[in-house]
């Protein structure tokens, strides 16, 4: 309970009474160490004090500053708040003792005492804040283990942008939570092409992240980088069958090989959401070309996909249009994709400002509940 493991629990006795005092230490100094304060502000002291004590048995009727307004100043005080008091007082009635526990104190025990349930008493607030001490310090483990997964996370995805020629290549990450299951990627090929990847995959925490981290070790895989996307996501989809298939998770993933010089471009879009392109046949919706990763062994094509010579490609995961508005309904596909063909058929399109264009776009959106992914590309006129 105290700095030491092997030491004893501290309790501070608060009584005006040395008699009361003197008697309450003799009684418990077998099993706790016994700090003892004759008036609330002593006690105030020694609790502000390093190595402060687990537990306050506190008196009501004290000159001065009394009981009830010890206790309300222990509640009010951050570095104080957390530790038990327990009222021992001769106030009896059920009006004393709610008022008592309104303040903030754990337990209420009346004069005459009864010494076996007063020490039973102090057992068990001591029991339930060790417990909770525990579970404070499980938790701030797991801050710090989530913590380092989202530093690694965040370090294993790529640049803001890549550049080659007239063809650029941005993206955008803002996880909605420490750890995130979503994922994007361009990655330069022998072919002098990049691929552009991003995937979403099913639930939150840590066990999605560790699928993202699974989805981007796969593509970075020395033997596979540069095989055919057909290839690649059909490998990527038995993997994943085999790792996390029977416990429902699943991946919905665009990819797509793009070349600088060439105007076709191999895609596939593996159950995730319309990638949107604009170019000089205008604005068109990419639809999924193939179930999502994840639940059944069977052939994923490709599928070729005219650019032409300029063009603005958006893909995006759904944390984009599922963010919630008043009425507790969402955004809405439809509304999004209308703003996004507004937004690329404009001159200039920045990626990093679209969340928030998005939240401008609709006076009744109450804000992102997802993580937001997306990856942007485009190709300028020679």
């Amino acid at each position: 309970m105290s700095d030491s493991q092997n030491s004893r629990p501290r309790v501070l006795v608060v009584d005006d009474m040395p008699q009361n005092v003197r008697i309450m230490a003799k009684i418990l100094e077998q099993e706790f160490e016994v700090l003892v304060a004759l008036n609330g502000s002593d006690a105030l002291e020694i609790l502000k004090k390093d190595n402060p004590p687990d537990l306050v048995l506190l008196d009501v009727l004290m000159p001065g500053m009394d009981g009830y307004e010890v206790c309300r100043k222990i509640k009010n005080d951050p570095e104080t708040s957390s530790i038990p008091v327990i009222f021992v007082t001769a106030k009896s009635t059920s009006e004393d003792e709610a008022y008592g526990l309104s303040l903030g104190a754990v337990d209420y025990i009346t004069k005459p005492l009864r010494i076996p349930v007063v020490k039973a008493r102090i057992r068990n607030h001591l029991e339930l804040l060790q417990a909770r001490r525990d579970e404070e310090e499980a938790t701030r483990k797991i801050s710090r283990e989530v913590e380092s997964m989202y530093e690694l996370q965040r370090s294993i995805m790529p640049a803001d942008s890549y550049q080659s020629d007239n063809l650029t290549v941005s993206g955008l990450y803002i996880p909605s939570g420490i750890s995130s299951g979503d994922y994007f990627d361009y990655i330069p090929l022998e072919s002098g092409g990049v691929r552009c990847v991003v995937a979403d995959v099913s639930g939150h925490g840590a066990r999605a992240s560790f699928i993202m981290a699974m989805v981007r070790t796969i593509f970075h895989f020395d033997d596979y980088r540069n095989l055919p996307l057909t290839v690649l996501a059909e490998r990527l989809n038995r993997q994943l069958i085999q790792t996390v298939g029977n416990d429902g998770d699943f991946v919905t993933m665009f990819a797509i090989d793009i070349m600088p010089d060439d105007d076709l471009a191999a895609y596939i879009n593996a159950g995730h959401c319309p990638g949107f392109l604009y170019n000089s046949e205008g604005f068109r919706e990419i639809e999924p070309t193939a179930p999502l990763l994840g639940f059944s062994d069977e052939d994923i094509p490709e599928t070729l996909l005219f650019l032409g010579g300029a063009y603005k490609l958006l893909l995006y995961t759904d944390g984009l249009y599922e963010c919630t508005v008043k009425g507790a309904e969402i955004f809405g596909y439809d509304r999004f994709r209308d703003l996004c063909q507004v937004l690329l058929s404009g001159n200039k399109f920045d990626l990093k400002s679209l969340p928030g264009v998005v939240a401008g776009s609709a006076s009744d959106i109450v804000g992102f509940d997802d993580d937001l992914t997306a990856l942007y590309v485009e190709k300028s006129k020679e």
